[in-house]
């Protein structure tokens, strides 16, 4: 069953006027709007307010990545909304996308709330893999979610510190490019399993030509933002007696769920860390509201759950069925997709868009065949997709 993600908009409070901006000007998906606003607010609160998690405290800091095809869903669009009004708020939380771990570790140590806005983080996670002077960024990105009240590490025989960190991550890509350079081990463990992918839905209304949106509406945003953050001065955030039993039962379903699915040693990393980004979505859907007394009712812990089980949804199609595993199935599934797009071609139309070697191509190619996803149609003289695979 698809979520219904307009029916989980907020009906009031800053981040309804934040996903009416944001819609004034642009036709994205809603969803971008919404998980765009929750980081710019999650920004401005930083460490003053959270939820206890055993020896632990929960931050709303978020780490968050749109997926979608490209140009039409305006992921970009959406993405530079959320880092402008982040810019106006306080432009020395922004941190540019373009670093190498020690100048992060170096920004931290100076400014320890920070958020990094990555327009295409599929490259980003290919640069990191690839050149040799981004080694241990995933492993240095993963520990700083956990918001640690100090951090410490060294980098080319030169130590950093950093005390009371709060680092958020948004950014865009398509499902292209994570499925081509994300590995097998990266779901298993580290950064990817911290990561919210919300993904493109599909578009309410179309703007031919988007209208002008006035500077005084992002003014009375920025505002807004800045009158709910003024109150917060520290806030632990509790559940409470309803919320907290509407809590439970939702953990406990999405783990026996987790053991019940044979992919469970790849979802379950993933899962464990919805159970945190729902507490963090509950207490910002709060603080959004102006309800700052500390406690996470029912009603906002109800509308966090809804939303994680819509990423749920769309995070196990994305563990299951796009990335990782091996390449050896990811170099299949590519080839079935090219005949499917483009059929009754021959063999050597479909390894030069396959964009792979001759070696890469060849054993994938014969399973494909070996297998019965794809046969050579003697009419049309090229290949086609078996009829099981459509």
């Amino acid at each position: 069953m698809q979520t219904n993600w307009r029916a989980l908009m907020p009906r009031s409070g800053w981040l309804n006027d934040w996903i009416s901006y944001c819609e004034h000007g642009t036709d994205a998906p809603v969803t971008y709007h919404l998980f765009g606003g929750l980081a710019v607010l999650g920004l401005a609160v930083a460490r003053q307010a959270w939820v206890s998690w055993g020896h632990d405290r929960l931050y709303p800091n978020l780490f968050v990545c749109f997926v979608g095809a490209s140009t039409w869903p305006h992921k970009s669009t959406s993405l530079k909304l959320a880092k402008r009004l982040a810019f106006a708020f306080d432009e020395d939380r922004v941190f540019s996308d373009r670093f190498t771990p020690e100048a992060l570790l170096q920004e931290l140590s100076k400014d320890s709330v920070l958020a990094v806005f990555i327009d295409e983080f599929g490259e980003f996670l290919s640069q990191i893999d690839s050149r040799e002077y981004l080694g241990g960024l995933k492993g240095d990105l993963a520990e700083l979610y956990g918001c640690p009240d100090v951090f410490k590490t060294s980098r080319a025989q030169r130590s950093y510190r950093a005390q009371e960190v709060f680092l958020s991550i948004l950014g865009a890509t398509t499902p292209h490019w994570i499925r081509d350079r994300v590995k097998e081990r990266d779901i298993l463990a580290g950064l990817l399993p911290r990561i919210l992918f919300v993904p493109e839905t599909k578009k309410e209304f179309q703007y031919d030509v988007p209208p002008r949106v006035p500077e005084s509406e992002k003014n009375k945003v920025l505002i807004g933002l800045r009158r709910t953050i003024d109150k917060i001065t520290g806030i632990e955030f509790e559940l409470g007696e309803e919320s907290y039993l509407a809590f439970v039962d939702w953990k406990r379903q999405l783990e026996k769920e987790a053991m019940r699915d044979e992919h469970e040693p790849r979802l379950s990393p993933a899962y464990a860390r919805l159970q945190e980004y729902l507490l963090k979505t509950a207490m910002l859907l709060e603080i959004s509201d102006g309800n700052l007394k500390g406690t996470i009712g029912r009603g906002k812990m109800e509308q966090a759950i809804e939303m994680m089980n819509g990423l749920k949804e769309y995070l196990r199609y994305l563990v299951t069925e796009e990335l990782g595993q091996d390449g050896y199935m990811q170099r299949m599934r590519r080839i079935v997709a090219l005949v499917e797009k483009y059929p009754g071609k021959d063999r050597r139309f479909y390894k030069n868009y396959s964009h792979m070697t001759s070696r890469e191509f060849g054993d994938p190619w014969e399973s494909c065949l070996a297998e019965g996803r794809i046969r050579f149609d003697k009419k049309c003289k090229g290949f086609m997709i078996s009829e099981g695979q459509m």
